[in-house]
């Protein structure tokens, strides 16, 4: 709809309104991404459906039909202004498949085999486009991905707008089934997640890759970390379409040694949340779950250094998603998935399979509401000093751990008592004496005379010895302990 007034005034389900002449529309027809075996947002939510036409103050009726017959017929006759017709469909519990169509004066247009599931939108930048074709046993992957006839997926064009658009400029993978073609070039980690959560949920899903250069630059009027053009043309195109959820895949081009990130991060999924609600006419909900991977890990010497703090702030300094500030949020755990053989570079590893299963774990929990799933790794609930032992200290953990290795503790070192963990240069490596079901002991004898004024875990680049070999796991989930950095008084659990 650029470039064409929109339609403000309250538009109920039963409303569909074509209101004034467009030289450059062809005749009725729908917005770019409405499109045979489309996914359209199932019920509760109302999906939305618009398009565009010619006639001035022409009346259109849509009708959603499954195998002939009609389940409903939406008419109304509104005068305004604008270029665009639009509609709130009933709420639509049957999967379908269903034909919709919209007809005028000018004529019908219809869209076919589309199903109502649950539509999740999987935007980010390297490793969100890292496509099926080149993960961990591609031929394989993709072979079994044709089984899943009501996974659909969507691929705009990448393209930058300095104004914000109503609808996309280009699509490289129109609205389809699986296929040898499509999946090849589709983001990895976003079919896995569609795929791993189809066999817990059975209902269709809609995967909609929105993948983008990374962030340059930030003003007033950009939406960090999201580069102005590519939320103009891209997310916003988008935000007409009624979404379930959100998993987000951070390139490594935005690691900051400060902490602006947390903050950018978190005006990104509240300015999201906000637009999508606005634009779908509330059925977006305004709590959208929000899935977010963090960063893997990071060899390359110009941003290794800058992992640690950069994975602390994707959590807002909590270590943990969701937190005070990051609601209806989950995480994935990846600095462990360590691929040195990568052909694409090591800080793109291939195993995106395991990226997506930790994903829908979070997924199943915080959008589903499955709360006997769990989606966090150990995270210490107690942080003491060994009674009548000389500087050794005990980490206590919430859940029966495993350790793979000994290595991954801190201790962070100062001759000032009031320098903060975050400052000093002065880590030194703390490994692990000994372990029982719940704790770690480790020692501070590293620091010598200096004072000790925190403790880290994982806070390298690349923190791990061997994939999936970092030192504390879940016993029963097999997920990783995410980093964490404490200074006195040791541990403040986040709220």
């Amino acid at each position: 709809m650029e470039d064409k007034t929109r339609l403000h005034s309250e538009v109920k389900w039963t409303t569909l309104l074509l209101l004034i002449l467009l030289p450059e529309i062809n005749g009725l027809e729908y917005a770019s991404y409405y499109q045979d075996h489309m996914v359209l947002q199932r019920a509760p939510q109302k999906a939305l459906i618009w398009g565009y036409g010619r006639q001035i103050g022409d009346q259109v009726t849509v009708e959603i039909s499954k195998t002939g017959s009609v389940h409903t017929r939406i008419i109304k006759n509104t005068n305004g202004t604008g270029g665009v017709w639009q509609v709130k469909l009933p709420a639509v519990s049957d999967t379908g498949p269903f034909n919709i169509t919209a007809s005028s004066q000018e004529g019908n247009v219809s869209i076919h085999d589309v199903l109502f599931g649950d539509v999740w939108m999987c935007p980010g930048q390297t490793d969100m486009a890292f496509p099926m074709s080149q993960i961990t046993n591609s031929t394989n992957e993709i072979k079994k991905a044709m089984e899943y006839k009501h996974l659909r997926i969507l691929k705009p064009k990448d393209y930058q707008s300095a104004t914000a658009l109503d609808d996309l400029k280009g699509i490289d993978i129109n609205w389809t089934t699986p296929s040898y073609a499509s999946l090849g070039n589709f983001s990895a980690v976003c079919w896995l997640f569609g795929e791993y959560l189809y066999s817990h949920t059975k209902h269709p899903i809609g995967l909609i890759q929105v993948t983008f250069p990374e962030a340059t630059h930030s003003s007033p009027e950009s939406i960090p970390p999201i580069d102005p053009g590519s939320w103009n043309g891209m997310i916003y195109p988008l935000s007409h379409m009624v979404t379930f959820g959100i998993i987000w895949y951070q390139g490594s081009g935005n690691l900051k040694s400060d902490f602006n990130y947390g903050y950018d991060f978190i005006v990104m999924m509240s300015n999201m949340r906000t637009l999508y609600r606005s634009k779908t006419l509330n059925e977006t909900s305004s709590s959208m779950p929000f899935g977010i991977v963090q960063m893997g890990p990071i060899t390359a010497p110009a941003y290794a250094s800058e992992a640690g703090s950069f994975r602390w702030s994707q959590s807002f300094d909590y270590g943990v998603v969701p937190n005070g500030r990051q609601t209806d949020a989950f995480m994935a755990i990846t600095a462990d998935l360590i691929d040195p053989h990568s052909p694409y570079g090591q800080d793109h590893p291939r195993c995106k399979q395991i990226v997506s299963a930790r994903l829908v774990l979070g997924a199943l929990n915080i959008a589903y509401g499955d709360k006997d799933i769990e989606f966090q790794g150990p995270y210490p609930n107690n942080i003491t000093f060994v009674k009548n032992v000389t500087k050794l200290m005990r980490i206590q953990y919430d859940q029966i751990i495993v350790v793979r290795s000994r290595f991954g503790f801190e201790f962070c070192c100062s001759n000032s008592s009031s320098e903060k963990c975050y400052d000093t240069d002065k880590h030194i490596p703390a490994p692990i004496l000994f372990h029982d079901e719940t704790s770690v002991t480790i020692s501070y004898a590293g620091c010598g005379s200096d004072w000790v004024v925190g403790i880290s875990y994982d806070w390298s680049g690349s923190p791990c010895e061997a994939y999936q070999q970092c030192a504390i796991y879940s016993r029963a989930s097999g997920l990783p302990a995410p980093l964490y950095i404490n200074g006195w008084p040791w541990y403040t659990r986040p709220n």
